[in-house]
């Protein structure tokens, strides 16, 4: 006859059990949580980012900033027309080559930059500039700090991305400190 097994080792099993089980759920609590709180924390910093809009304003890229905080740097990375002609056409800017940096915007500012004639990207020369027609689809990306000191960068309406310093080198940090 089979031996009956005793209550209470039967008891101790069910409650290593149901022991480890609690654990593994207040491990998913715990993960989920900390999940929530860092997404969270990335929507709260993005929002004086997705503030910040380039819009064309006839001959014009304009930069605004709507939000309520300045921004502390602003850079234009790049404007170009998409595929005229199966190119991709640059501009020549009134204020010079590209990268175009400004200093601070105070909020509900906008800077912007005139767009100059048109030529293929990767050229300096061409023999008939585009004129910019208002049916032309400008991209443009640019970079800026927030008033937090978080770098941007973004790419017309597009979900602003956050830049993260590399970690800087050993040669800088010993630059640092020799100051």
């Amino acid at each position: 006859m089979p031996e009956v097994p005793e209550l209470a080792t039967w008891w101790d099993k069910v409650s290593a059990i149901g022991t480890a089980g609690a654990v593994i759920v207040a491990l998913f609590l715990a993960v989920s949580e900390s999940r929530r709180r860092r997404l969270d924390q990335a929507d709260a910093d993005a929002a004086q980012a997705r503030m910040i809009t380039a819009r064309r304003k006839s001959l014009s890229l304009v930069v605004d900033n709507h939000s309520l905080y300045p921004l502390l740097e602003l850079e234009l990375i790049t404007v170009v027309i998409e595929e005229v002609e199966g190119r991709r056409l640059v501009p020549h800017l009134g204020t010079g080559p590209l990268p175009v940096a400004f200093g601070v915007i105070a909020p509900g500012a906008a800077v912007s930059v005139t767009l100059g004639p048109f030529t293929p990207e990767g050229e300096t020369e061409y023999d008939a500039p585009k004129q910019l027609l208002p049916t032309d689809r400008i991209r443009s990306t640019y970079r800026f700090t927030d008033a937090q000191g978080i770098r941007w960068e973004r790419t017309d309406l597009q979900q602003p991305k956050r830049l993260l310093d590399p970690t800087p080198s050993l040669l800088n940090r010993l630059a640092f400190w020799r100051r």
